[in-house]
Order: structure tokens, then sequence, then C-alpha cells
């Protein structure tokens, strides 16, 4: 059974490069770029071996790692682009579960991803075979490494298949993988800068290869250096931790053939319902409660608005490094830029109902409890995404003052640019993405959205110019009273602009609901 997986894999991928032309292309381009990466890869091991052992023992689980982790993150978020031995075609036939796992992971290994990952296991001998012993247990940790990979990789993709058919998850993954690839060159500036300290670059190889995923590509460098105690440990770890995956996939497995279509015809109702009775009650059967529930179930499902949640974490990462690399003036303007990207969704919030916006003319919600119930949502991401910075800042700067000021500044920021966004939403309404397309599809939004947001930015930066000064002078002079004046002017001017820009765009809308609702239409909304 297990060979004919293997080559119903393999015949698989020759009829999908063989039905279609541009695959054929595109796969001989991706080939010869893989097939040059893993030349660049192996001669990079051989000249390995001329280094000196803690050299190695530094790099092995560091790059092992990293050829795991690619695995773990990269085949879920293209799902759909390769179901070849979907395990969900066999839901009908009465396969043993070894066999099948046995039959997936090799249908995976004869891949071109899985051979290379295979040829690059079988090279992390090559750094450590200056010793018989480290030649023999590098073979072993690079095999174990490559297994580890694709059973893990298995694993992912078959626990998250109830969620992968879901347009949330397809929008999301390909979110991730769209701003992944837009801050590849920072973070990559990022992590060179990082690891250019020796010992940065000693504590996190250290760590990292007392980990499932570093552990199986240090047992090489363990041998050479007679640390037998050591490599005794860490093949304990990276045999339990491939135990484990195995005992994890199976038993995921196993509910995916048993509920095949589990996924495909989206929540039961009753448990839909559950969730959405669950957060109106907590939120109070009122107007404002359902405006602010309403909000919430947004922010939860639609990829427009998880699309800035995804960002936030990635943009954070680039602030705090930015700023250590290139000085307090590259790190301000990240700043600036950080809190303004969390309040400034408001301005689109009322265009993103398209021609839906007509319930609450209809049911005659007032201006401050339709834009009021709005602030829920962008509330608590405002909230989280300045607290998320202030931790991360703390640590990186090893100053939880400096982190809460810092994350002080952020939360200002996305205040007053949520003010302005409540006066934009009042203002008129913006040409978006309809509810149901793809957050990548383009609508056309010409150059006046364009120039409201820049001026938007420049107005937020002008009025938190006065509290970040306050910051960076209390900072520099190490003054307390300094530091506690530049909060908390920021914090009120912050609170003044929320409740200005409700105060005015409810007003607003009030008076041009009607004709947002016709813009709406106009804009092709319908």
């Amino acid at each position: 059974m297990v060979g004919t997986l293997i080559r119903l894999s393999l015949r698989l991928q020759r009829n999908l490069l063989t039905r279609s032309t541009g695959a054929l292309v595109a796969t001989i381009l991706g080939g010869l770029y893989a097939l040059g990466a893993a030349v660049f890869a192996i001669t990079g091991l051989a000249f390995l071996r001329m280094a000196s052992h803690e050299t190695v023992a530094a790099v092995l689980p560091t790059a092992g790692a990293l050829i795991v982790l690619a695995w773990v993150v990269v085949p879920p978020l293209v799902t759909g682009l390769d179901e070849t031995l979907d395990p969900a075609r066999f839901a009908t036939m009465s396969v043993p579960m070894p066999s099948l796992i046995a039959g997936l992971v090799l249908g995976g290994a004869v891949t071109p991803a899985g051979i290379l990952t295979l040829l690059l296991g079988l090279s992390w001998v090559l750094p450590t075979s200056t010793t018989a012993a480290g030649a023999v247990f590098g073979l072993l940790g690079g095999i174990l490494g490559a297994l580890l990979a694709l059973v893990l990789a298995r694993l992912v993709t078959t626990a998250l298949a109830s969620l992968a058919t879901t347009r949330l998850f397809r929008e999301s993954s390909m979110a991730v993988l769209f701003v992944g690839l837009m801050l590849l060159g920072p973070l990559i500036l990022a992590a060179s800068w990082l690891f250019s300290s020796p010992d940065v670059a000693g504590v996190a190889s250290r760590f990292v290869g007392w980990t499932p995923l570093g552990a199986p590509w240090a047992l090489g460098a363990d041998a050479q250096g007679g640390a037998w105690g050591v490599l005794a440990v860490r093949l304990a770890i990276t045999l339990a931790s491939l135990a484990a995956a195995v005992w994890l996939w199976s038993r995921a497995l196993r509910r995916q053939l048993a509920e095949p279509s589990l996924g495909t015809t989206g929540p039961a109702p009753g448990k839909k319902g559950a969730v959405k009775a669950t957060i109106f009650d907590r939120l109070g059967g009122g107007v404002l409660g359902a405006v602010a529930g309403r909000s919430l179930l947004s922010w939860r499902r639609d990829p427009r608005y998880s699309l800035t949640i995804i960002a936030v974490p990635l943009i954070i990462v680039i602030v705090v490094v930015q700023s250590r690399m290139f000085g307090e003036g590259m790190g301000i303007f990240w700043l600036l830029f950080l809190g303004f990207m969390l309040g400034w969704g408001m301005a689109l919030d009322v265009s993103y109902d398209s021609t839906a916006h007509w319930v609450y003319i209809a049911a005659g919600v007032r201006g401050k409890t339709q834009l009021g119930g709005r602030l829920a949502g962008y509330g608590i991401a405002t909230v989280a995404g300045a607290a998320l910075y202030g931790v991360i800042e703390g640590i990186a700067s090893a100053d939880p003052v400096r982190g809460l000021a810092n994350a002080t500044i952020v939360l200002s920021t996305a205040l007053t640019s949520m003010g302005l966004g409540l006066v934009m939403s009042g203002l008129f309404v913006q040409r978006t993405v309809l509810p149901g397309d793809s957050v990548f599809s383009s609508r056309g939004n010409g150059l006046l959205p364009m120039l409201l947001q820049l001026g938007g930015m420049a107005v937020t930066s002008l009025v938190m110019a006065g509290p970040l000064i306050l910051v960076r002078l209390g900072q520099a002079q190490d003054s307390a009273g300094l530091l506690a004046g530049g909060i908390a002017l920021g914090l009120g001017l912050g609170t003044t602009a929320v409740v200005v820009g409700l105060w005015v765009g409810a007003r607003l809308w009030e008076a041009r609901s009607t004709r947002h609702l016709e813009s709406l239409i106009a804009l092709d909304h319908a």
C-alpha cells in the first residue's frame, strides 16, 4: 500500500505538469531556483567542515530549525495549491492507518520540496564528518530532522483541514504571505543585524538546539565534540517529538477520514448561533450593544479586518529593531506609523458596510450610537497592539519604563487618528473592497483617498509632536516628570480627539446618511 501511494503521488505530479504548460514552466523555473539554493546550501555545509567546532555547533541547529519551521508554516498558507494525496480522498477506502501515514509521508518526500529537504538532511553529514561518530550521528540527525519536518507539515495541514475551505482562512493565509513578502527585506536586515552579535547568535543557537525543531540537527555536532550525555538527551527529545507528532497526526487523520466534509459547508447553524448569542448577550440587548457586537464579529471573521491583525505584530518587530539599527529618527517614524495604522481604519468602516448600510438608516439608529458601536473592535485592536508593542520594546531595551512610555505614544497616536477617522466616516464614503471579494482585489480608489490618508498622517503627527517631544526629553534626561507629562498630554489629546471626532462625525453622518447610501450604490457597492 505504501508503494502504491508513492506511485500515485508521482503520477499525480506528472499529470499536473502535462496538463498545463504554465504549471510546467513554473515548475521548471522553480526547480532551477531550488536546485541553485540546494547547491549553495550544500556547498556552505561542506565549507563549514573547515570551521571550528563552536561555529558548527552554533550554525547547524539554527539552520535545521529554519527548515522545519518552513515546512510547518508554508504548506498551510498555500493550501489548495497542491492537493496530491489529499487524505480526504481516502475516506471511502479501508486503508490501514500505519500504511496511510507511511505512504503520505513518503509521498510528500518524493515531491520537489521533499527531495530538496532530504538532500539537505543527507548533507548534514558534511560539517561533522571530521570524526566517524560525527558522520554517523550527523547523517542520523539530518534524516530524523527531515522526517520530522515532513510529519509536522502533514500534522498542521490535517489539523487545519476543517478551516482550509473557509474564505477567512484562505484570505488570511494570502494576507500572511503578502505581508511577509512585503516585509521580507526589513526582516532579513533585522535578523542579520541581530545575529551579527556573537553573544546573541550563541544564545539563540543554544536555545534552539534544545527545542524539538533544532534538536535532531545538533546530534552530529554533539557527537563530533564528544558530548555524549547532551547527545543522548537531544536524541530522546527528537524521538519523543517525532512520536508525538505521528500520534497527533493519526488522531487528526482519523477525524478527517470520519468527517471528510468537515468545514466545507461552514459551521453548524447551532454553533454559529451560539457564538453570536454569546457576544451579543455579553454586550447587552441595546442598539449600542448590537452595533458593537457586529463590529467585533467583523474583526473576527472579515479578512479585510484580519489583515490589520496580521500586519501589526510584524510592524512592531520592525519598529523595535530599526529604532536600534538606524537610531531614534527611524524609530519615531515607525512609532507614529504603527499608531496611525491602528486607528485610521475607522475612516473606511462605514464604507465596508456596502449597501447593507441601509439597515442603520431604516432602523433610525443615531449617529453617536452607530459610530460609537464601531469603536469596540478598533478599541480592542488598538489597546492590544499598543500593549504588545510595549512588552516587546520593554524586553528589547531591558527598560520597562521605556516600553510603557512608547506604548502610550502608540496608543495616543491611534486614538488621534481614530478621531480623524470618525470625522471622515461621517463626511463621505470611499470605494473599498466588497464584502466577499478578495482583500487583494483593486477597485481603483484614485488620488483623493491617498491624499486624505497622507493628510491624516500629517495632522496626527503634528498633534502628537508635543507629547512625543516631552517623552523623548524625559527619556534622555531620565526625568520622571517630563515622562509623566508627555504620557498624560498624549492620552489627553488622543481621548479628546475621539470624543470630538465622535460628536462631529455623528452630526455629519446624521445629515448625510442618505447621501452616503446613494454614494455607495453609485460606487458599484450593490
